[in-house]
């Protein structure tokens, strides 16, 4: 899932797990008029997600051009990962450097979701109004 908005002039991109993977392949060639300002990258997939045999390794983090991502956003891309998730890299740190991007890993359990007791997610929705970092959880699990 991605969504975005248009904030005082600023146009942010919020993605979720999947939705990581398609902005990230997406940023490697954006028209121009849909550059934005700011993207939170929330519960990012793992190269596990992406194999051969699945038919989408095209979207493994050796695929993406750092340079090209950097030059799709004004500001670099922000990661945001449980230290749980089942679904996220196995060192989400280690595959956020990899992008050249800042990462807040979260104590709490799951994959981020509503049913992981992310809703509502203040810290988020400051980030996407001010650009606040880090994205911690106010309430949460």
């Amino acid at each position: 899932m991605a969504c975005s908005i248009v904030v005082r002039q600023e146009r942010v991109v919020v993605c979720h797990s999947l939705g990581c993977a398609l902005w990230l392949h997406a940023a490697q060639s954006p028209p121009e008029d849909l550059r934005v300002t700011r993207v939170l990258l929330v519960s990012p997939l793992g190269d596990q997600a992406f194999t051969v045999a699945n038919g989408n390794e095209e979207f493994r983090l050796d695929r993406i051009d750092r340079e090209l991502l950097t030059a799709a956003s004004t500001k670099p891309p922000h990661v945001v990962v449980s230290a749980t998730d089942p679904y996220a890299p196995t060192d989400p740190r280690a595959w956020s450097a990899a992008l050249g991007l800042d990462c807040d890993v979260l104590p709490a359990p799951g994959h981020i979701t509503p049913a992981d007791g992310y809703c509502p997610w203040p810290a988020a929705l400051a980030w996407c109004l001010r650009g606040q970092t880090p994205v911690s959880p106010v309430t949460g699990p």
